[in-house]
């Protein structure tokens, strides 16, 4: 198994197998289910309760890990090299990355926390040129993330064929002029828990709007775009939380007052749906794309 850590551009390889470096011991924690817990709610006089959700909390991953090196200085160079790394001081959180058989990657991201120490002196040796780190992740968003998929519609011609490419992008849906609106597409959603799609808009349109066919949920966005502009609806609700931008203009503006309420940005379950995509006044050049991230309870 192939894991790295990573930030900001630099990476740090982590080996099962190796002999010297950075190798992994037994006791890997945090990369099976993480902990769930049933939301209930009962009424006066009522026998047991009823679901009305469940919580996921943060989900720490645990590394044990062995660092064999040459001698002191190169010991402590690998220190220094894996504290920067992983610092905890910066807003930026690491990424972990495992790549499973086959060469497909699954990442979680965190910020490195640390419990007082328990061991002995022993488990630094610095004469022998080794010493046992632990490096533990406490995680925000529980879910290990797969490789993003994208989807795109644009304007022209429609083609006589819809077929899915080897990179996780998906040949264009091309369509009538003036009012991009196509048939409903078909959109298979892997991993094991819903997706929160990402669209990118690019105009010009004077409305743009998508729907959930099986549910019913839509959301539109009441704003007009000009040619090359392009707007962003972000589902995800951990970016409203964050950033307070699930809908941004052409201007990195904030657009949410452009939705036509009742909206709702609607995720995407787990399996096969179909999702419908219309483009008001839009022309030569208008375009809608797609990107789902697949979210998995393992690594």
């Amino acid at each position: 198994m192939r894991v790295s850590v990573s930030r900001g551009g630099v990476e740090l390889l982590l080996d099962e197998g190796a002999a010297t470096g950075w190798i992994i011991m037994p006791g890997v924690q945090g990369v099976s289910t993480p902990a769930t817990a049933l939301l209930e709610q009962r009424a006066a006089g009522q026998w047991g309760s009823y679901r009305t959700g469940v919580d996921v909390p943060a989900r720490e991953v645990f590394f044990p890990l062995h660092l064999q090196t040459g001698g002191h200085s190169e010991l402590l160079a690998e220190l220094d090299r894996f504290h920067a790394l992983t610092s905890p001081y910066s807003d930026e959180p690491v990424r972990l990355t495992v790549q499973r058989p086959g060469g497909h990657e699954r990442s979680i991201e965190g910020f490195r926390t640390s419990a007082p120490q328990t061991q002995d002196a022993s488990t630094w040796q610095p004469t022998a040129g080794w010493a046992a780190v632990e490096l533990t992740l406490t995680c925000p968003d529980p879910w290990w993330r797969g490789s993003p998929r994208t989807w795109s519609w644009e304007q022209g011609v429609q083609p006589s064929f819809f077929d899915p490419r080897g990179n996780n992008t998906f040949l264009p849906l091309i369509l009538a002029a003036d009012r991009l609106l196509g048939e409903p597409v078909v959109v298979p959603v892997p991993g094991d828990v819903p997706a929160s799609p990402r669209w990118i808009v690019t105009g010009p349109a004077s409305s743009v709007s998508a729907t959930h066919v099986e549910s019913g949920r839509s959301w539109t966005v009441n704003a007009a775009l000009g040619v090359g502009e392009t707007l962003t609806v972000d589902t995800d609700p951990r970016v409203a939380a964050t950033t307070g931008l699930s809908v941004v203009g052409p201007a990195g503006e904030d657009w949410f007052e452009y939705l036509e309420p009742p909206f709702d940005l609607w995720p995407l379950p787990v399996g096969e749906q179909s999702v419908t995509v219309g483009l008001a006044g839009s022309s030569a050049g208008s375009s809608a794309a797609l990107e789902i991230t697949p979210l998995h309870e393992t690594a």
